[in-house]
């Protein structure tokens, strides 16, 4: 994902669950590229990124409202997978 964050600051807060900015970031954009769920051929993952390099907050926030609902589940599936990965740990 083209978005300069170093997987570093990719991280959530295992004690509130709290999940860092950037992380929200790298699935929205990931939702937004995905033609199945998006299905604008990356016009919104466009603007997107291009609100990104430019730290154009209002349009980032705006995406984000509008995309919750599909960054959420990604999130939430993400979630399980990592769990199931560690119960064969």
């Amino acid at each position: 994902v083209d978005l300069g964050y170093h997987p570093h600051r990719l991280l959530f807060d295992k004690t509130t669950g709290d999940v860092s900015e950037e992380v929200w970031d790298v699935l929205l954009y990931l939702v937004l590229g995905d033609e199945d769920t998006c299905g604008d051929g990356g016009a919104t993952q466009r603007q997107f990124h291009r609100a990104h390099v430019e730290g154009n907050h209002e349009v980032k926030a705006q995406i984000h409202r509008e995309w919750y609902v599909h960054t959420l589940a990604t999130l939430a599936e993400h979630v399980e997978e990592v769990l199931r990965e560690l119960e064969v740990l």
